[in-house]
């Protein structure tokens, strides 16, 4: 099985040729400066002592401040008591969605908290997407004067589910990061009324090109959620990689399509990227809805070559009793 698809590839590789796309080290994939207003971010309530799962109990709209070149801020909603839930600063759009050129980069930002009431323990930065929810501390709570941090958008420091948890794997962070769907940064850190205030938000891409792989997106969630596909190796000839589906339907039927060319076109409820379907192969996935299709790859097939790939998931929670992981695109060196 792990060297049906480079034989295949093999056998059709003149057909297509593209570019390998890169990215630039650091550069903003999205940032709020704040110099001319709220750009979006609300606050939220999350519960304490734990805010997963993540359950909104109030949302509220910021106060925009134009000095020190403009901050965002917000007075506990809690009242006057030492009791109550904890606030969560929530990313705009901007910051959602296909956000793969973060992986391996950071995520910057300026936080401020103002209350003479003792901290409390919390889950810091709530990243969520693709079926999973990732964990992260920032080590410290923030003080009355803006406190810098960076938080690394890698596996590094992350945990999965909680506090806790597992620490978060390469791929996992890779799937979250492919399909964010929430970024929450917490904003109350101390028991009682406090004032929380944030400034300088910046993702960054990550310090390496984006390599033969691309995300593009096309999933469609079913009983996990949206499951999550990611291919790994250079393509270079005699290489290892391999295409790794994550959080689908366990022990489920799933058939991976393979395309030359991509036409997005409509396919049980939701759109399969990889029309004209060159090959597809019927697999399954294990008890923890997961596949792996190892392979060395073959020698003989031109730079420049392009190829996509998408798994179609027999899942009762689908549209029509099916879910799409996200479509990725390689192109060989």
């Amino acid at each position: 099985m792990p060297r049906i698809i480079p034989s295949l590839v093999l056998a059709a590789a003149a057909l297509v040729t593209a570019r390998a796309e890169a990215q630039v080290p650091g550069a903003p994939l999205a940032e709020s400066s704040f110099v001319s207003g709220a750009e979006g971010w609300l606050s939220i309530t999350l519960p304490y002592p734990s805010a997963l799962p993540p359950t909104i109990l109030g949302t509220y709209s910021p106060t925009w401040v134009s000095s020190l070149g403009g901050y965002i801020k917000l007075n506990d909603p809690d009242g006057s008591g030492q009791t109550g839930n904890a606030q969560y600063w929530v990313a705009p759009a901007a910051y959602l969605g296909d956000r793969s050129a973060a992986y391996g980069g950071s995520l910057e930002l300026d936080l401020a908290n103002s209350s003479t009431y003792p901290a409390f323990t919390q889950e810091d930065v709530l990243l969520i997407g693709g079926g999973l929810t990732l964990v992260h501390a920032l080590g410290g709570a923030p003080v009355p004067a803006f406190t810098h941090f960076s938080i690394p958008m890698s596996e590094t420091g992350w945990t999965v589910g909680a506090i806790a948890g597992p620490p978060a794997s390469a791929q996992q962070m890779q799937c979250v990061l492919s399909a964010v769907e929430h970024l929450y940064i917490r904003a109350e850190y101390l028991n009682g009324p406090d004032t929380e205030f944030l400034d300088n938000v910046s993702l960054l891409t990550g310090p390496t090109a984006s390599g033969p792989w691309t995300t593009l997106g096309f999933g469609l969630g079913g009983v996990t959620g949206i499951p999550c596909l990611l291919g790994t190796g250079t393509l270079a000839a005699g290489s290892s990689g391999n295409l790794a589906l994550l959080n689908a339907r366990p022990s489920s039927l799933a058939v991976l399509f393979l395309s030359l060319a991509s036409t997005p076109t409509p396919f049980k409820g939701g759109v399969l990227a990889t029309v004209p379907v060159t090959a597809m192969f019927t697999l399954g996935t294990d008890a923890s809805g997961a596949l792996t299709l190892p392979w060395i790859w073959p020698a003989g097939i031109p730079s420049a070559t392009t190829l996509y790939f998408q798994f179609a998931i027999q899942d009762i929670a689908g549209p029509h009793g099916v879910s799409l992981s996200n479509a990725v695109k390689a192109v060989t060196p």
